[in-house]
């Protein structure tokens, strides 16, 4: 059973063409994630990163032409199935909630919250707004989040997507926190 995360971005589906094709899918997904946990955001933050580390991400990652440019970063990110990414990640995840050595520690205590990401919305005078918004599963002692699930407000109601998430990830005998929306007769 593999931790690596490597080994399950390889199995992304590239929908680029292959012709000319300069940088692997998961090496930059890769380079993107290691940006972020370095605090980096955005297009911009990320390319910065890329360059700044473009010797060590060059040979770690074997590119043959260096590390991608910002509108490399950019169409892959416009053309990536986030939805596959989800499930990848979450595949990527599963086998650490029933680490047993692990399972005492971490998986006991998970807090789920969603949050509405301002950059969605449209027209902010409107109160019938559709924005997208992320709910995400965050494991209390270890730190980590471990599952996050998007979705638009108009679409689904962020409790229904809390109850699709456990269930999609197959937990039982732990511990959550949620914030009060939550509270409902009915569940």
């Amino acid at each position: 059973m593999s931790y690596n995360l490597c080994d399950y971005l390889k199995q992304l589906k590239d929908s680029r063409r292959k012709e000319g094709l300069r940088h692997p899918l998961w090496a930059v997904i890769a380079m993107i994630i290691m940006a972020i946990i370095s605090g980096q955001q955005g297009l911009k933050g990320f390319a910065r990163f890329m360059k700044a580390n473009d010797q060590e991400l060059t040979k770690a990652f074997e590119l043959k032409h260096g590390v991608p440019s910002f509108g490399t970063i950019r169409t892959i990110l416009l053309q990536l199935d986030l939805e596959e990414l989800q499930k990848m990640f979450i595949r990527w995840m599963r086998p650490y909630f029933r680490d047993e050595k692990r399972a005492h520690l971490d998986a006991l205590w998970l807090s789920l919250d969603g949050k509405g990401l301002s950059s969605t919305v449209q027209n902010a005078h409107n109160p019938l707004q559709d924005f997208v918004m992320m709910v995400s599963l965050f494991a209390q002692n270890s730190g980590l989040t471990m599952a996050i699930e998007p979705f638009h407000n108009k679409k689904s109601s962020e409790s229904q997507v809390v109850r699709d998430l456990i269930q999609k990830l197959g937990l039982k005998d732990v511990i959550f926190t949620l914030d009060a929306a939550h509270c409902q007769k009915k569940h």
